[in-house]
Order: C-alpha cells, then structure tokens, then sequence
C-alpha cells in the first residue's frame, strides 16, 4: 500500500479485513501474535470506518486473559468502533 489505509481499503475489505483478524484473535494462543493482531486492528480502526459488530466478538475475550499493550489496544478498538 503506498497511501493511507483509506486510500487503499474500500469499506467493505477494511470490514472484511477487521473480521478475518478478530476471528484470528478468538483463536490464536500465541500472546505475541494475539498482541499484533489486535495491533493491527486499532489501526485500522483509528483509518477506517469499522463498524462495531465486526469487532463485537472480542467483547467476549476474557479480561482476565488480555495482558501488557493488549488491553490498550482493546480500549482503542472499542473506543474507534464506536463513535467516541
């Protein structure tokens, strides 16, 4: 990608792109991987719209299991998802 991720990204891939890393997320046991994927999704989140039901499934991660930058980016991602 040379610009933005809005340059580049339609809704519909920055949606389709939110659901395939969310559902990585939800299945991933790697605490590195886990984190760069939620990485990943924030960014996207802050460049694109991305509505709240493509990332509403990891309101069911269990708090107790998010460690480090995770829950920051959790708090980014919800935050961008939802309009303030």
């Amino acid at each position: 990608m040379t610009g933005s991720l809005g340059d580049d990204l339609s809704a519909h891939e920055a949606t389709t792109l939110a659901q395939a890393l969310v559902a990585l997320r939800m299945v991933e046991a790697d605490a590195r991987c886990q984190e760069s994927q939620l990485h990943a999704l924030a960014e996207l989140a802050e460049w694109l719209l991305v509505p709240p039901e493509a990332v509403a499934q990891l309101r069911c991660i269990d708090d107790a299991t998010v460690m480090g930058s995770q829950v920051e980016y959790l708090e980014r991602i919800f935050r961008t998802t939802s309009g303030g």
